[in-house]
């Protein structure tokens, strides 16, 4: 018991940073969906911070960096396939690295591991619902079946002009994936009930990820 609970000490101390990022993010946005639903955005100012418990602030693209920077070596499940809406068979593996959840947000991190030769482009909708949109990442969800409930990535605009672009809170896709350099990929998505232990995973093209455990802080 005491090597486990500081295997978990120390995952968690591995976590912090992005997660710490996480509920600074909620203080600038969240939003998100239940059932079928799109997600509502909800516009912030690109010059508003929120402020820490240091007086420091961040913006939406610099909690979207931050976060998207860590990395962590454990993995909760992989799951193999073929990149979605590609014009040549693409193989990859999706691995979900952490489902981290608190009463403000849940953050996904993934890594992409192309299982091809070399360094391929592919066009940027491999987690696209369809093949209509770019860098549209709503063929991510995450289910939880014992509520009839489908959470999509929490959106946001990055500005207050009325014809801003909306985003989620995410990383940016890559449109290269490399055998030799997996791609670390982070979500945030609205807060589970507290209840809620785990959750399923749908990736555009591939089969649904079940029973993945939600870590709790």
């Amino acid at each position: 018991m005491t090597g486990l609970r500081q295997a978990r000490r120390a995952r968690r101390a591995r976590r912090s940073p992005w997660h710490a990022v996480v509920v600074l993010a909620t203080v600038l946005l969240v939003g998100g969906c239940t059932g079928d639903d799109t997600p509502s955005p909800v516009d912030t100012s690109g010059d508003d911070r929120a402020e820490d418990g240091g007086g420091s602030g961040w913006t939406a693209t610099e909690l979207i960096e931050a976060v998207s920077a860590q990395e962590d070596d454990e993995v909760l499940r992989s799951v193999e396939g073929e990149l979605a809406h590609q014009t040549a068979p693409t193989p990859a593996r999706f691995e979900v690295v952490d489902i981290s959840a608190d009463d403000q947000a849940t953050v996904l991190v993934l890594r992409l591991t192309y299982l091809g030769d070399g360094d391929v482009q592919v066009p940027g909708t491999y987690l696209s619902p369809d093949v209509r949109l770019v860098d549209d990442v709503r063929g991510l969800a995450l289910q939880v079946p014992t509520e009839n409930i489908r959470y999509q990535p929490t959106l946001a605009a990055l500005n207050t002009d009325p014809g801003g672009t909306v985003e989620c809170l995410c990383s940016d896709l890559s449109e290269h994936v490399d055998a030799a350099t997996p791609f670390l990929f982070t979500a945030t998505f609205p807060a589970l009930d507290p209840a809620t232990r785990t959750v399923d995973l749908e990736l555009a093209g591939f089969p649904l990820v079940e029973g993945l455990p939600v870590e709790r802080e």
